[in-house]
């Protein structure tokens, strides 16, 4: 009696090293690999903190498509007035440096404006410099009438060539 409860202690004994032979490399695997996820996921963050502009100065944008000419001044926002369907028009925005360092400018359209609009794709600042960013309005021939309005991020970030 006493030797099989000995045979049966040392058999649950085996058992229990057997599950965590399997265990363990399980473990190890599972451990492995959320490390790497989280260690990726921290590159990521770091790299997107790095990224991030120092400063976006939104500019809204309107214009008409119509059947005659017309001009809108405004100094608060980007207007075209009326333009007719096969024109385009150019305006200037100012930009100045008043940072310590470099910086570049993009320019990003909203989905409402962005196939009627062009810009460079990247400006570059040094300290104290200033700049006029040309935006050019193209209306397509074939363009109905209408208006349209949306507006230009313009993202500043440090120039770190």
């Amino acid at each position: 009696m006493e030797k099989t409860r000995e045979t049966g202690k040392i058999e649950k004994n085996k058992k229990k090293q057997e599950k965590r032979k399997v265990v363990s490399p399980f473990l190890i695997i599972t451990l492995t690999v959320s490390f790497l996820v989280l260690a990726i996921s921290l590159v990521s963050l770091v790299h997107t903190i790095k990224n991030l502009p120092l400063e976006i100065k939104e500019v809204e944008v309107s214009f008409e498509v119509g059947g005659f000419m017309g001009i809108d001044l405004n100094n608060e926002s980007l207007t075209f007035g009326v333009l007719v369907p096969g024109y385009s028009a150019e305006r200037k925005i100012h930009f100045k440096n008043n940072y310590e360092f470099p910086v570049y400018i993009e320019p990003v359209f909203s989905k409402e404006v962005e196939r009627f609009l062009s810009s460079g794709q990247i400006y570059f600042l040094g300290v104290d410099e200033e700049l006029n960013i040309p935006i050019t309005l193209r209306i397509p021939q074939e363009e109905e009438f209408g208006n349209h309005s949306g507006f230009i991020k313009f993202k500043i970030y440090e120039d770190k060539r």
